[in-house]
């Protein structure tokens, strides 16, 4: 189950981000993250990683809203580009196999909602 391992990144990286915050009373509510569906990310699997990874940490009790990015590819061949679905890299226009993909790889945190509890202002 690689979600896991992507998990643990994720989980570092935004109880790091929230650390550089430093204002007392500050919890994060929800982590976005987008993620190109080449990566096969199971979403149950990465949403219940978050789950246990985050249980007893600062983020405990955010959620996690995955933005999935369809796989895209231009045709060298043709020059069009169209969508990729089953994980068949064949030009919908053209027929060729000759395709740059040009979206569907990205995995990255787009944000972190934070909140501030107002009343532990400095």
């Amino acid at each position: 189950m690689h979600e896991w391992s992507i998990c643990e990144h994720m989980v570092a990286i935004a109880q790091e981000e929230l650390k550089k915050l430093s204002r007392p009373g500050t919890r994060l509510l929800c982590m976005r993250v987008k993620i190109g569906d080449l990566h096969a990310i199971v979403d149950e699997n990465l949403q219940m990683a978050y789950q246990v990874l985050t249980e007893h940490t600062p983020l405990a009790g955010s959620s996690l809203e995955l933005i999935h990015i369809p796989i895209e590819a231009r045709c060298r061949t043709c020059g069009r580009t169209c969508g990729i679905e089953n994980n068949f890299f064949i030009c919908a226009h053209c027929g060729s196999t000759d395709l740059e993909v040009i979206s569907g790889r990205e995995l990255f945190i787009e944000n972190l909602e934070v909140s501030y509890d107002e009343k532990q202002q400095d």
